[in-house]
């Protein structure tokens, strides 16, 4: 029979904790913007915001408003790399 590696991150539990909270890090806050605060400043869409994915145009050059104020959005990041947007963020 051939053992299987075991330890952090190999999908076994290492204490009695991981079994109650799968959070690596309970909290991280990560620094965002707006969707709104990005323009298109050279490109077929000049002037446009930025849209969802199937939109966006490779050759476009996307600006950040000078005036956008930077949000921060607080996360729950899990061992097995999930993260989640806590309550009450914005």
């Amino acid at each position: 029979m051939t053992s299987q590696p075991r330890g952090p991150g190999r999908g076994c539990v290492t204490n009695k904790a991981d079994r109650r909270d799968t959070r690596a890090n309970p909290t991280d806050a990560i620094p965002v913007f707006e969707g709104e605060a990005f323009r298109v400043t050279v490109g077929a869409n000049m002037g446009d915001g930025l849209s969802d994915r199937t939109e966006l145009q490779t050759d476009e050059i996307y600006m950040l408003d000078p005036r956008a104020t930077r949000e921060r959005i607080s996360l729950h990041l899990y061992v097995d790399g999930r993260m989640e947007i806590t309550p009450g963020t914005k």
